[in-house]
């Protein structure tokens, strides 16, 4: 029997002390839908479970100016919100194959960058859109970019007694197209073989590539920026033989393992394949803003 008591703070600073005074004997749960299965698993075995649900101002998203998402905000809320922007479609894309929908209902944002998996669905958009971080702990509250953030496979640049509160993104350039594809052995369900998110941002001409984001999930250790495969591509027309050749790039940036969902060959194989799908969906999606 799993054996844990349960702290219900109604506030920030309260979880805080929480977090202080029980150490590395506590964990923070928000949708529970990774802590649980671990401490079931055997995993984690924390003696005490500090809930965020009661903590004010964590769980909303605004998008007035860029994209502030609280660290509470749910995979369903984040999907709701961004809906009606194209682009931000990539969002959209990922949840919808996050699990099934109580999950979706009960995961939260925070909870995916925190879990630091290296198949994390939700982290590929936001890394794609250079989101960063906002931090609190008990000297006070740092910013951090996401991408610094991840150091490793379930490792976090998280200091002991600190709360991720919030991600925000800065607004999208015009003509800008995002797109997330996904290779797993279901439709959902299911964790990434690979998955790829990217983000183009087209000239004025429409075709002219002026920047891009490109990041590959399951690949390696962590997600990651395929740094490479987007210098062949910036300030290129977003051609067939250009893109491939990104995609190659991106192929040999990847360090993936072998396990049951797949070989490190297989994987390889497909980081080239969903980097030329995502970047043509991304493209496609921008020259589709510039002629609205």
């Amino acid at each position: 029997m799993i054996e844990f008591e349960l702290h219900q703070p109604d506030s920030l600073e309260v979880a805080l002390e929480l977090l202080a005074k029980y150490d590395a004997d506590a964990a923070l749960i928000a949708g529970g839908t990774d802590l649980l299965i671990d401490m079931k698993k055997g995993e984690a075995n924390p003696g005490h479970l500090i809930s965020l649900w009661d903590v004010p101002d964590i769980g909303r998203v605004d998008t007035n100016a860029g994209l502030q998402i609280g660290a509470l905000t749910t995979i369903t809320d984040l999907t709701i919100a961004v809906s009606g922007q194209p682009s931000l479609q990539c969002f959209v894309e990922a949840a919808r194959l996050f699990g099934g929908l109580q999950v979706q209902n009960a995961a939260t944002i925070g909870g995916n960058i925190c879990k630091a998996s290296p198949a994390a669905d939700m982290v590929l958009p936001l890394l794609s859109l250079d989101a960063s971080l906002k931090i609190v702990g008990a000297n006070g509250e740092r910013q951090t970019m996401l991408e610094d953030f991840l150091i490793g496979r379930h490792q976090t640049a998280l200091l002991p007694g600190e709360i991720l509160t919030e991600i925000n993104l800065m607004s999208v350039s015009p003509r800008t197209g995002t797109a997330f594809v996904k290779a797993t052995r279901r439709n959902a369900l299911d964790l990434s073989i690979v998955s790829v998110g990217s983000r183009v941002e087209l000239d004025s001409d429409g075709k002219t590539c002026n920047a891009v984001r490109i990041v590959v999930g399951a690949a390696a250790p962590s997600p990651f920026r395929a740094k490479a495969a987007e210098a062949v591509l910036e300030g290129q027309k977003i051609l067939p033989e250009i893109v491939r050749a990104a995609a190659r790039e991106a192929r040999d940036e990847a360090r993936p393992i072998d396990d049951l969902r797949g070989s490190a060959d297989y994987r390889r194989m497909l980081v080239k394949t969903l980097v030329e799908r995502a970047v043509f969906l991304a493209a496609e999606r921008a020259a589709r803003e510039e002629k609205h």
